[in-house]
């Protein structure tokens, strides 16, 4: 067996690069890359999501929020406002994924994908142990009602909205017990 350094110090645009090149050169691996890929995608599990939310939010620097809140040159800038934009830069990547599953029409991994992100959100607007999270108050709740809204208007998740709401209620009265 040759020796995979150079493939664990390959980036993803260039380890990408060459699966559609091995591709478009054997049919055969072509189906077997499509196999795996479809695999790997239908393997979400939203508490994997729900961990990575919470520990990307609650890791937010208060020192961050107040260097860019308060008076700026550019006038006055509310510690709430840059709180929700320091917010939404962690969440733009979640979304980022969640979107790919929604233009792959891979319904059921996406369902569970927001789920994870809504419930990272709880998890930080309830348990979330940095001082970022005190000055974030209310912010994770515009994100959940946002994000619900973005599932259910997404045409491809049609039929999953009854089973979507059942477990975020479910989350929701999981989250009132703590």
């Amino acid at each position: 067996m040759r020796n995979n350094n150079i493939l664990n110090e390959l980036s993803g645009e260039d380890a990408k690069r060459i699966l559609k090149i091995l591709a478009d050169e054997d049919k055969k691996l072509a189906e077997r890359i499509d196999m795996l890929a479809e695999e790997l995608i239908a393997t979400i599990d939203f508490l994997d999501i729900s961990d990575s939310v919470f520990y990307d939010l609650d890791g937010l620097d208060v020192e961050e929020l107040w260097d860019h809140s308060g008076k700026t040159r550019h006038g006055y800038v509310e510690p709430y406002e840059e709180a929700y934009n320091m917010v939404e830069q962690v969440l733009d990547q979640y979304i980022t994924e969640y979107d790919k599953y929604i233009r792959l029409n891979k319904r059921r991994p996406a369902m569970e994908y927001m789920i994870g992100l809504i419930s990272g959100l709880m998890e930080f607007d309830i348990n979330g142990n940095s001082e970022f999270r005190d000055w974030a108050e209310d912010v994770a709740d515009s994100f959940i009602h946002d994000y619900i809204s973005k599932f259910k208007n997404d045409s491809q998740n049609a039929g999953l909205e009854d089973e979507f709401m059942q477990r975020i209620e479910k989350l929701k009265a999981e989250d009132q017990d703590i």
